[in-house]
């Protein structure tokens, strides 16, 4: 793909006075940060998903969901759509080392690499309108 970045995700966290989560992005140079509402992340992970032992963290389910059916997430990649927006997709290996890919929002992606601790592609124009943090 043209123009993209190698991302590392470094901290994914929630603040509980704002309500918002935070992810803390690495390109090669800098790290940016996106905050998104923690009902947006919720929403996106756990549609349709009760936790049944009264855990609150989707991401956790989420991910414990794949690890549980035996599947890894290896990578994401975000790729911008001629309208702007943003779609994702991840790969994904079987216990039995298929791969598969699929598609799905980019905050789903997003979000579960960084549980996985899984490398994320991503344009690099998108990263630029997230705004610096630090270096």
């Amino acid at each position: 793909m043209q123009n993209e970045c190698e991302v590392r995700i470094e901290r994914l966290w929630v603040d509980e006075r704002t309500q918002r989560c935070r992810l803390e992005l690495r390109t090669r140079d800098r790290t940016r940060a996106l905050w998104l509402p923690i009902g947006i992340v919720e929403a996106a992970l756990c549609e349709r998903l009760e936790p049944s032992d009264g855990g609150s963290d989707p991401l956790a389910l989420a991910h414990a969901a794949l690890q549980a059916s035996g599947v890894v997430i290896e990578a994401g990649r975000l790729a911008a759509l001629p309208d702007g927006a943003l779609r994702g997709e991840l790969t994904l290996r079987a216990a039995d080392g298929t791969r598969r890919r699929v598609h799905g929002r980019a905050i789903d992606v997003t979000l579960l690499c960084a549980r996985a601790g899984a490398t994320l592609h991503a344009p690099a124009s998108r990263l630029v309108a997230a705004g610096d943090v630090s270096d």
